[in-house]
């Protein structure tokens, strides 16, 4: 991991490999946003590939900015991620100063999504980390996840997460939240019934950013009017098209249309549980 464009790497694989089982995958990182000489990074990780139970979920962690970072491992030898299947997702929750380290969770039902929280995110020992349940299944895949930390919003503190559940539709896509520091989750909340690969959730904070996030939308709700000669819905297209630099999509595809309005029926969701 590179301090800055240019500089040397820095290993995050600290300590004993022991062949076959060193392969590590898929890193997800995160600040702490308070203090940023703390970074977490998340990662598959195959060296409990034959534990028992199952642990494949590491994490490395730094104190000192990034310069040095330090492989998580208890006294098992393995992570404190235990029963575990990696898909790693990382959150800091600012009020309660908490780690929350999301992961395909066998202590959830079998393959669910949850994980492991801390405040001590730099011990490994099992008095560090609390198992928690984001939601209960056997076929969940793919969860992500974001943290509002910014003490401005109205939804401060709230850390959402989304997954496909492929008990549903082939892989439904869902989200949830909490808005009690990880306590509880709401239930899950329907984004599409059936199977729409889950991205990771971002969210760009800012005045400007919400308008042109709130232009977006509008624009692809112009777009999906009927056509028909009406010359305001055509100027406001034609201040949308401006605004946002797009003339490329303006004619566009069967397909673009049925993914624009996917598009606006998850912006219109979300937009009611704080993401819009």
């Amino acid at each position: 991991m590179p301090l800055a464009f240019g500089a040397a790497d820095v290993n995050l694989i600290t300590g004993t490999e022991t062949s076959p089982n060193i392969t590590q995958s898929e890193t997800y990182t995160t600040a702490n946003p308070d203090n940023p000489d703390q970074i977490f990074v998340a990662y598959n990780d195959s060296r409990g590939r034959n534990a028992a139970p199952i642990n494949i979920s590491g994490a490395s962690v730094s104190t000192d900015g990034g310069t040095t970072f330090t492989r998580l491992t208890n006294a098992s030898g393995q992570s404190p991620f235990s029963n575990t299947v990696g898909d790693p997702v990382v959150l800091f929750n600012k009020p309660s100063g908490t780690w929350f380290t999301i992961w395909l969770d066998g202590g959830s039902g079998g393959q669910g999504v949850g994980g492991y929280k801390s405040t001590t995110p730099w011990d490994p020992s099992p008095a560090s980390w609390t198992h928690f349940t984001v939601h209960s299944n056997s076929q969940d895949d793919r969860e992500s996840g974001w943290a509002d930390n910014n003490p401005s919003s109205p939804f401060f503190g709230r850390m959402y997460v989304s997954w496909n559940d492929f008990n549903i539709g082939g892989g439904a896509l869902f989200v949830t939240y909490s808005s009690d520091n990880g306590n509880t989750w709401h239930s899950p909340i329907s984004v599409n019934p059936g199977f729409v690969r889950d991205v990771q959730i971002k969210w760009r904070q800012g005045y400007r950013r919400r308008v042109h996030r709130r232009h977006e939308r509008e624009w692809w709700q112009c777009q999906l009017q009927p056509q028909q000669p009406d010359l305001q819905v055509d100027r406001r297209r034609r201040h949308l098209d401006q605004h946002l630099h797009r003339p490329d999509l303006l004619r566009p595809t069967p397909d673009q249309f049925r993914l624009l309005r996917l598009h606006v029926q998850q912006s219109r969701l979300l937009a009611t549980h704080g993401l819009g």
